[in-house]
């Protein structure tokens, strides 16, 4: 599936509050907003986006593990950071 994007300008002009308020009402769909002020509707990931984020994660993960300087996680949505990590027995 591709984006749908729906320029906005000059008809209206959102600030970052009535964005984050149209995001809040409209949660089920990924909004974004482009540097130019389009809206950007962006459709669900499909099987091929799953499968390519699992290769992914698990190169990641076992990169980690064989380097052993540094942790990997996977984030919700929303999220920009982990909780912080309980404290690994050595």
């Amino acid at each position: 599936m591709t984006s749908l994007t729906l320029t906005l300008d000059p008809v209206v002009r959102l600030t970052r509050e009535q964005f984050y308020e149209l995001c809040k009402v409209n949660h089920d769909i990924r909004l974004e907003r482009s540097s130019t002020g389009d809206l950007i509707l962006m459709p669900p990931t499909g099987w091929e986006s799953g499968r390519q984020n699992s290769k992914l994660n698990l190169r990641v993960g076992s990169w980690a593990e064989q380097d052993g300087t540094g942790l990997v996680f996977i984030l919700p949505p929303g999220s920009r950071s982990p909780m912080e990590p309980i404290a690994r027995q050595m």
